[in-house]
């Protein structure tokens, strides 16, 4: 080989080419990864939607029965004991007294808060005759029960299972909330409108029962006319088109 050979062969530059399979990526792979990243997002949005529903669900008023029950129920387990049913519960002017609990010590007399803020001072002075205080949003910061010789419950102390139910009622009566809202327009709407026509109706017998006999009769011929009119015309229609 000649010198000028050798360096030109030396100042050669070798370019190699990518593998098609490296531009272009793997298709399944690709495919793959787009479907992880859509179920990523749908379960974003459902997670957003069951969130908004659960808020737009929470009714202290309708929960107050479930709420009594699952406190009642926390408290049961902690200490042993079971849940003696009473005729005295929801909406009872009871004197604070929203179950008994039957356990080692006797029976246990629980009264339930379900607030939409967390109970103060004043709550645990006036039932300070009760054995136990539940209250689903917990306590105001510095509260200890115990000064009051009052055992306390909360939500903490539920159950997952307890805790999944009222977020289960919470977000059906979210989601359901148009629905319900849109059907008690729609019953008003109809309730007002017929109403109305009643009132008319009625106003209209009112008025011709309030005129002269004469004026009556001449009413009653003219209907009797139009009516006896119309009738005569569409029989006529009818046996034009026999």
């Amino acid at each position: 080989m000649k010198s000028g050979d050798s360096e030109s062969a030396e100042n050669v530059q070798i370019t190699i080419q990518p593998d098609e399979s490296t531009e272009l990526g793997d298709p399944e792979s690709d495919r793959l990864e787009s479907i992880g990243k859509s179920a990523v997002n749908a379960g974003t949005a459902t997670s957003a939607c069951t969130a908004a529903a659960e808020r737009a669900g929470v009714d202290r008023y309708a929960e107050a029965e479930l709420a009594e029950q699952m406190h009642a129920k926390a408290y049961a387990r902690d200490i042993g004991g079971t849940i003696v049913e009473e005729e005295t519960s929801v909406f009872t002017p009871d004197g604070g007294v929203d179950r008994m609990i039957k356990g080692p010590a006797g029976e246990k007399t629980v009264q339930v808060k379900h607030y939409s803020d967390s109970l103060g001072e004043s709550v645990l002075e006036q039932y300070s005759d009760v054995d136990v205080i539940a209250t689903t949003n917990g306590l105001k910061d510095g509260v200890d029960p115990a000064e009051y010789g009052i055992d306390v419950v909360t939500i903490d102390d539920w159950s997952v299972i307890q805790r999944m139910k009222l977020s289960g009622t919470r977000i059906k009566r979210g989601a359901t909330k148009p629905i319900t809202s849109a059907a008690s327009r729609i019953g008003t709407a109809t309730k007002t409108v017929a109403g109305r026509a009643a009132a008319a109706a009625r106003t209209g017998v009112s008025g011709f029962l309030r005129l002269s006999l004469g004026k009556q009769l001449l009413i009653a011929s003219v209907l009797i006319v139009v009516v006896g009119g119309i009738v005569y015309f569409l029989w006529k229609r009818s046996q034009d088109d026999d």
